[in-house]
C-alpha cells in the first residue's frame, strides 16, 4: 500500500527560532505518530533579511530553502502570494505530496487525524480525492487561515494556474480578477478569493463528523494531551498586534511542547 505523502512548509525568519523549533520538535513527534503517511518538512527563509536561519540550527533536518520575493513584512500582497505558491508548485518536482500544510513558525501541529477523517468522509460521499483543493481548518467557518493552510496538490496548481491568468492582464476579466485579489491584500484574504475562483470541490469542516472536536484546540481550549485529539495549537491565537506577547507566547508554546512530547 503507497502511503499518502505531507509536505509540512513553513515561512519563516531568524528572529522566530525559538518559536519554529519548539514546532519541528512536536511535529517531529506527530510524524512519529503517523507512520501510515510520508512526510517531508521546508522551512522557506527570506533571503531578504539581515540574519538568515541555518540549518544546523534548526530542530530535525528539515529542507532549507531561501526565497528572493518581498514578503512585505509578514506574508502579504499579490506578488508575495505568487511567490510561496511557485515554492509550492518546485517541491512537486522532487516531492510528489497529496497534501500540503502551511504552518506559522508559532503553530503546533498535534496530529495528522483531521487528514483521515477527510479522507473517509470523501470515501463516504463519493468525492475523489484529486478533485479536492482545500478541507477544513481550525475554524469551520472559513475556508483557510493563514497560521494553518491545508491544499491537496490539486489546490496547489490550480491557484498556480489562476495567478498565472491573472499576471497576463491582458483583458479586462484577468484584470479585474486581479484586482479583487490586489484588494484582499493580506494573505488569509487572497487564498480564500483565489478558491472561491478555484473549479474544485472544497469540503467544510462541519461536514465531517467529529471534525469540530478534532479542531478544537486552536483558542487556548485545554488539551487532551493523553489522547492527542486536538490537531492544533497556537498561543494568544486571539490577540491583535498589539497586545501580543512574545516571552508569554514563547512560553505557552515550550509547556505545550513539554505536556505532548
Amino acid at each position: 500500500m503507497n502511503k499518502k505523502k505531507i509536505a509540512v512548509c513553513y515561512f519563516s525568519y531568524w528572529k522566530d527560532i525559538d518559536f519554529l523549533n519548539e514546532s519541528l520538535k512536536v511535529l517531529e513527534a506527530t510524524i512519529a505518530r503517523h507512520p501510515e503517511y510520508e512526510v517531508r518538512t521546508y522551512v522557506f527563509d527570506d533571503a531578504r533579511a539581515e540574519k538568515k536561519l541555518k540549518k544546523k540550527e534548526l530542530h530535525g533536518s528539515p529542507t532549507l530553502i531561501s526565497t528572493t520575493f518581498d514578503r512585505k513584512g509578514n506574508l502579504n500582497g499579490f506578488e508575495c502570494i505568487d511567490g510561496m505558491f511557485k515554492e509550492y508548485r518546485k517541491i512537486q518536482e522532487k516531492f510528489d505530496y497529496d497534501y500540503l500544510i502551511k504552518l506559522d513558525s508559532d503553530c503546533v501541529i498535534n496530529s495528522f487525524d483531521y487528514l483521515y477523517a477527510t479522507e473517509e468522509h470523501l470515501k463516504k460521499n463519493n468525492v475523489p480525492l484529486d478533485q479536492l483543493a482545500q478541507f477544513g481548518t481550525y475554524f469551520a467557518q472559513l475556508c483557510c487561515c493563514g497560521c494553518w493552510q491545508n491544499f491537496t496538490k490539486l489546490g496547489v496548481n490550480t491557484i498556480c494556474n489562476l495567478f498565472a491568468y491573472m499576471n497576463r492582464g491582458s483583458n479586462q476579466q484577468e484584470i479585474v480578477m486581479k484586482k479583487r485579489v490586489v484588494n484582499g491584500y493580506n494573505e488569509d484574504k487572497v487564498v480564500s478569493v483565489l478558491m472561491e475562483m478555484a473549479p474544485v470541490v472544497r469540503i467544510n469542516v462541519d461536514a465531517i463528523p467529529n471534525m469540530k472536536g478534532c479542531l478544537n484546540a486552536f483558542n487556548g481550549a485545554e488539551v487532551d494531551y493523553t489522547t492527542y485529539s486536538a490537531v492544533a495549537f497556537k498561543p494568544n491565537v486571539f490577540a491583535n498586534t498589539s497586545t501580543w506577547d512574545r516571552a508569554k507566547s514563547l512560553a505557552e508554546m515550550k509547556k505545550h511542547t513539554e505536556n505532548v512530547l
